[in-house]
C-alpha cells in the first residue's frame, strides 16, 4: 500500500482525508468528497493533503485517483509533485505557509465538540407541573371542571418542555377515562331507572370512580415527592 491507495491500486473511500488551506487542516473528508474538491479546483497538485493511511503530510499530486482541474492530470504521478515537508527545506512554492520550524500543517487532536442548540427554558418547573397535574386527578370527584381546566393551563405554559407536554398529556387522558366511564354509568342509570339493578349499578361506578380518584391522587403526589415517575393505572390513551 503506498500514497494511502491499497495494493490493488484502489483508495479507500471511507477514509477520512484533511487537506491544507492557507496552513489550516481543512476537513475531514471522504476521498469521494476529495476527489470532488480536486475536480473542482480547490486541492491543486500542490496542495498538501493527509494520507490518513500514511499518516502524514503528502503533495495532492502523489494521490491517486485525483484529477486536477487546474490541469486536467490525475495523480500519482511521480513527476511534479511536491517534496514532503521538511524542517530544514524551503516548503513548496504553491503550497500553504508553514509554522517556524518549517513543518506540515498541524492536524487537529480531534474533531471539534459539537455544541447542542440552546433549549428555551419552561416557564414552570417539571416538578410542579407533575404536583399540579396529579392533585388535579385527586380533587376531580369534588370539582369536574376546574381539574381539566388546570391541567389545559400547565399544558399551555409548559409546552417548551418534552416532560411537561408528556405528565399533561397523560394526566388528561386519565381525566378523559375517567369522564368517559362516569357518563357510560349515568347513562345507564337513567335508561335502566325502572330496573331497581340500574340506578345501584351507577352508584358503584360513582364509588369506584371516587375511590380510584383518590388512589391514585395520592399514589401520583407521592412518587412525585420522591421525584418519580408515574402512570395512572387503567387510563386509555386516547390523546397520543
Amino acid at each position: 500500500m503506498t500514497d494511502g491507495t491499497p495494493v490493488d491500486g484502489s483508495p479507500d473511500l471511507r477514509a477520512a482525508w484533511h487537506w491544507s488551506r492557507d496552513g489550516v487542516a481543512e476537513g475531514p473528508v471522504d476521498f469521494t468528497e476529495l476527489k470532488r474538491l480536486a475536480a473542482a479546483g480547490v486541492i491543486t497538485p500542490s496542495t498538501w493533503v493527509h494520507d490518513p493511511v500514511l499518516r502524514k503530510w503528502i503533495g495532492a499530486a502523489s494521490v491517486a485517483g485525483l484529477v486536477f482541474a487546474s490541469s486536467g492530470v490525475a495523480g500519482g504521478a511521480p513527476h511534479g509533485m511536491p517534496a514532503a515537508p521538511d524542517a530544514h527545506a524551503t516548503p513548496h512554492a504553491s503550497a500553504p505557509p508553514f509554522g517556524a520550524a518549517g513543518s506540515a500543517p498541524a492536524m487537529p487532536a480531534s474533531p471539534p465538540p459539537v455544541t447542542p442548540p440552546p433549549v428555551a427554558a419552561s416557564p414552570i418547573e417539571p416538578k410542579l407541573a407533575e404536583v399540579i397535574c396529579r392533585a388535579s386527578v385527586l380533587v376531580l370527584p369534588f370539582n369536574y371542571i376546574l381539574s381539566p381546566i388546570a391541567v389545559g393551563i400547565v399544558w399551555a405554559i409548559g409546552a417548551s418542555d418534552a416532560r411537561v407536554v408528556a405528565e399533561c398529556r397523560q394526566t388528561m387522558n386519565c381525566l378523559l377515562s375517567i369522564y368517559i366511564v362516569g357518563a357510560a354509568a349515568l347513562v345507564v342509570g337513567v335508561v335502566c331507572v325502572l330496573i331497581v339493578i340500574g340506578p345501584f349499578i351507577a352508584a358503584a361506578c360513582g364509588a369506584a370512580i371516587f375511590v380510584y380518584c383518590i388512589v391514585v391522587g395520592i399514589q401520583g403526589l407521592v412518587a412525585a415527592s420522591q421525584g418519580r415517575p408515574y402512570r395512572y393505572p387503567f387510563a386509555w390513551q386516547l390523546l397520543r
